[in-house]
Order: C-alpha cells, then sequence, then structure tokens
C-alpha cells in the first residue's frame, strides 16, 4: 500500500518559489495589459506612421505588435524598409562623385554609410540642386560644402556609419547627394538609402 505525505519545500526553496510566482504574474498580467500600458512599459519603441500632417504615433496592441490607427501604415524608421537602394563606389578625382540622384518631391533617408581611404584626404558629402553638385548648398553630416570641412583621413582609415536599419542623415527633397574629396587619393565604400515621398 502506498502512503502519502505532505512534502513541504525547505525554507531555502521558499524565495525561489515566490520568485518564480511573481514572474509568472507579471508574465500574464503583461500580455493581457491594455496598449496604453504597454506603451508606458516600452517606452524606447518609437512607432510612427504617415499622418496627414506629418508623423504619427501608433500604438501597440495587446499582444505587443504594431498596429495602425486612422489608416497610418506602421513604419519604425524610414530605412526598416526593405526598399533600400545600395550605391558601391571607388573614386580617386576631386571632381564630386554623384551617390543620390535628385527625385521631385522625394527626401533621402541615408541608413549606412562606410569608406575607406587609401591616402591622407578630407572627404564631404554635399547637396546640390544640380547634377552633379557643381555649387553644392549644403553639407551633410555636419560638413559644410567643401571636402575641407569633411571628414579627415590618413592612409587605411574610413567610417562606418548605421547598420542600415535606421536612418543616418536626412536629406533635403530634390536634392542630389554627392561626395567631394580634397585631393586625388583612392577612395572606396557603399551607401544604403529610402527616398520618402513628401509631396
Amino acid at each position: 500500500m502506498t502512503h502519502l505525505r505532505n512534502v513541504t519545500p525547505p525554507v531555502w526553496a521558499w524565495p525561489l518559489t515566490g520568485a518564480i510566482a511573481l514572474l509568472m504574474a507579471l508574465v500574464i498580467w503583461d500580455l493581457s495589459a491594455p496598449e496604453s500600458v504597454l506603451a508606458q512599459t516600452y517606452p524606447r519603441v518609437f512607432v510612427y506612421g504617415d499622418g496627414p500632417s506629418g508623423p504619427v504615433p501608433i500604438a501597440l496592441n495587446a499582444s505587443g505588435a504594431l498596429s495602425t490607427t486612422g489608416g497610418a501604415s506602421a513604419l519604425v524608421d524610414h530605412c526598416d524598409s526593405p526598399d533600400k537602394t545600395y550605391v558601391r563606389f571607388n573614386h580617386s578625382t576631386t571632381t564630386p562623385l554623384e551617390l543620390i540622384d535628385a527625385t521631385a518631391d522625394e527626401v533621402s533617408h541615408l541608413c549606412q554609410f562606410h569608406l575607406q581611404s587609401q591616402g591622407t584626404v578630407s572627404v564631404a558629402i554635399v547637396q546640390d540642386d544640380t547634377d552633379q553638385c557643381p555649387s553644392p548648398t549644403t553639407g551633410l553630416f555636419g560638413a559644410g560644402t567643401t571636402a575641407a570641412t569633411g571628414w579627415s583621413f590618413e592612409a587605411r582609415e574610413g567610417i562606418v556609419l548605421g547598420s542600415g536599419g535606421y536612418s543616418i542623415e536626412e536629406g533635403d527633397a530634390n536634392r542630389n547627394v554627392c561626395m567631394l574629396l580634397s585631393t586625388t587619393v583612392e577612395v572606396t565604400g557603399y551607401l544604403s538609402f529610402v527616398n520618402e515621398d513628401v509631396s
């Protein structure tokens, strides 16, 4: 005959048992929490959609997924889009190199930029409303409108910006984006970008 007896967990296990029960309660609460509570629980998640007057916040639904309001499209960042354009370059003259061709009523969001220099050179990324950027109007990444106001590199140095999943810089509407070199040194690299229709 089998005898059953009450087995009480040892004293040292009581805190662990309580912690497991608390964790389970929190998980159950989290899955059933309303959208407003989820938005407060995950304050570092910034979600925006295209509204009639610009970006509008989009809520998280009860399962923690993105939901839309007012017909807005869910987009964490423009560079989160699969519709990226990739540009590879190898440049060695002081003639401006056009990296992004201007498109009417579209803004370019740069997602990733990699560059390595084979010698001592200054490099600037600029904008111009004319093809090939003969007279740059503004600089990107904090630069002015000349190569001398850009990054300075020694031989075998370079720069890596962004992972491709988020915007690292934004151009102006209908502007060509070009690269300027201060001297005839070979630089190689690539960038990715996404265009946004702002018409």
